[in-house]
């Protein structure tokens, strides 16, 4: 349904959103109500908000596609607004990020193991925490992709990003720690 305008991963998440939200709809027509009824049952269901909001976006771009009326309106919007307010109240959200200190003590216990898991999962941790990688960013890097400073830091140029679809490249620092750990 999504063709080539989206990635892959945002075709698949799209396709698998649209497939409840038609199963939910049934015989029912798809308008602006049905659509706010579908987003709190999903809520319920316990979707997280950008789960939500995924499915949003997938519902309106299915219609893009299909040169049909969108269903959502003003009551989806501000239903859509309402269960992340409600999610956000509840102490729920995205998960902070680790502090450098968090790391550094982390990837001290992997390597303090002696093994080469362990030396393996210090380099990672650190290196995913210098260039604020993914975890699918992260899983890609190979040694050809970083090169050593003469300061005994060095930089990565990763094989790709979801902030680089088209593939331009972008050279990310790597501390000294990380490229000793490496």
């Amino acid at each position: 349904v999504f063709k080539d305008t989206y990635s892959a991963n945002t075709r698949k998440a799209y396709t698998q959103a649209l497939k409840r939200f038609l199963a939910y709809l049934g015989d029912r027509e798809a308008d602006d109500a049905t659509v706010a009824a579908f987003l709190e049952e999903e809520a319920e269901r316990g979707l997280a908000p950008a789960s939500l909001s995924l499915t949003h976006a997938a519902i309106g771009a299915a219609t893009r596609f299909a040169d049909a009326d969108d269903p959502r309106g003003p009551l989806t919007a501000r239903t859509l607004t309402a269960l992340k307010r409600q999610h956000s109240s509840r102490g729920r959200g995205q998960v902070d990020g680790l502090r450098r200190n968090d790391v550094d003590a982390a990837a001290r216990l992997a390597a303090a193991e002696g093994t080469m898991l362990g030396l393996r999962d210090a380099a990672l941790l650190r290196l995913g925490s210098d260039a604020f990688l993914r975890i699918s960013e992260l899983a890609a890097v190979e040694v050809e992709h970083l090169k050593a400073g003469e300061d005994g830091s060095g930089s990565l140029r990763p094989p790709g990003s979801k902030t680089d679809q088209e593939g331009e490249g972008k050279t990310l620092y790597v501390c000294r720690a990380t490229m000793a750990a490496i």
